[in-house]
């Protein structure tokens, strides 16, 4: 969703010449990881989320993994925000994309 919507708003169809590169990752994704991510969730009690499959699998009892993997999100969630509230987003956008 991110590569078309980017090619819409920028003009920049180069995003376009990504698709082939998109398609052969999911395909890649689809043959080689897959199976063995399902066939390791459903030995870890089924887990949904990728935190749960590391807790289950170390079996962590001290939620260490969950702590770590929420602290990571804070951090570049509020990262994305402190740039956006700053007024700076428009020179990130400008170096990620010129």
């Amino acid at each position: 969703m991110g590569v078309p919507g980017l090619a819409y708003t920028t003009g920049d169809f180069w995003c376009m010449d990504c698709r082939e590169a998109l398609t052969l990752g999911t395909w890649a994704n689809w043959k080689f990881v897959s199976r063995r991510l399902r066939n390791h969730t459903e030995v870890a009690s089924d887990s949904l989320t990728f935190t749960g499959l590391l807790e289950k699998s170390f079996h962590d009892q001290s939620h260490s993994v969950a702590v770590i993997s929420a602290l990571f999100i804070l951090i570049f969630l509020l990262d994305i925000y402190i740039i956006r509230l700053c007024g700076r987003w428009q020179v990130v956008q400008y170096h990620l994309w010129s």
